[in-house]
């Protein structure tokens, strides 16, 4: 695993495993800018934005929050439905507060 900081806290990681590469940074022009330095020296496929490594589901939210690794299917969807459940009572109690019924 690499890490590059950066300021104000932002960070790039790179992690290798045998032929896979995950780069993991909020800023996608950080992460292009480091795909593009890495093509000129190796021969590289672009697989996607990354669901599962190492066996493991990748569930990823919002800019600002972390990316959460799941061991199974199973965790992954009820992690997605705990936070699909955490959005609906948000919009309930925003609904509430604008007075709609």
């Amino acid at each position: 695993m690499f890490v590059k900081k950066f300021d104000g806290g932002n960070f790039l990681k790179l992690l290798l495993y045998v032929d896979y590469m995950l780069i993991v940074e909020r800023d996608r022009l950080k992460i292009g800018m480091l795909k593009k330095a890495l093509n000129r020296t190796f021969s590289m496929k672009h697989l996607g934005p990354a669901r599962q490594i190492l066996g493991m589901h990748i569930i990823s939210g919002p800019v600002e929050e972390a990316v959460v690794v799941a061991l199974s299917t199973m965790e992954a969807e009820y992690m997605v439905a705990m936070e699909a459940g955490k959005d609906v009572i948000w919009i309930k109690d925003f609904i509430k507060e604008l007075g709609i019924q």
